[in-house]
C-alpha cells in the first residue's frame, strides 16, 4: 500500500504503529515517524477515542520539498522562530492557535509543526513567560 496516498483521519494509533514501527519522536497527542527519507506527523486527539483507542485527527508528511497535510494547520517557521522579547504564554497560544501537542514536566508547553517539517515550542520561564522558541528538526 502506498500509505502516503492512502492516509486518512480516523485510523487507529495501533494501525499507524504497525505500518511505521516505533515513533522517532512522541509527545502526548503527537507521534512522529521516519520512513526512508520521509517524516510523518500524526495527531491523536483525546476527543477522538472510540472504544479506548486513539484515532488520527490530522497528519502531515514531508519528503524533500514535497509536503502534504490534512487537519493540521502548519505554522510559518520563519515567523515563529523570529519571536523577540518576552510575553505571556497565553498570548503566544492566542497568536498561533491550539497546539498540536503539549510537553513539559508538570506543566503544559505547547508544541507546533511548521511548514518546513520541524517541531517548535516556546521557551518558558517559571512565570509562564515566553522568552524564545526552540526547534527540533527531524530531517537530519
Amino acid at each position: 500500500m502506498e500509505f502516503e496516498k492512502d492516509i486518512l483521519t480516523g485510523r487507529e494509533v495501533d494501525e499507524i504503529d504497525a505500518y511505521f514501527g516505533q515513533p522517532a519522536g512522541s509527545y502526548p497527542g503527537l507521534n512522529i515517524y521516519k520512513k526512508d527519507d520521509t517524516v510523518y506527523y500524526f495527531l491523536f486527539g483525546d476527543n477522538e477515542k472510540e472504544e479506548g483507542k486513539s484515532r488520527v485527527t490530522g497528519y502531515a508528511w514531508f519528503s524533500g520539498e514535497k509536503k502534504l497535510s490534512q487537519g493540521v494547520r502548519l505554522l510559518d517557521r520563519e515567523r515563529v522562530m523570529s519571536q523577540n522579547g518576552e510575553r505571556k504564554i497565553s498570548e503566544f497560544v492566542s497568536e498561533y492557535g491550539r497546539p498540536h501537542a503539549d510537553i513539559g514536566n508538570g506543566r503544559a508547553i505547547p508544541v507546533y509543526i511548521t511548514e518546513k517539517g520541524t517541531v517548535v515550542s516556546p521557551v518558558l520561564t517559571d512565570r509562564q513567560t515566553v522568552t524564545g522558541v526552540r526547534e527540533l528538526d527531524l530531517h537530519i
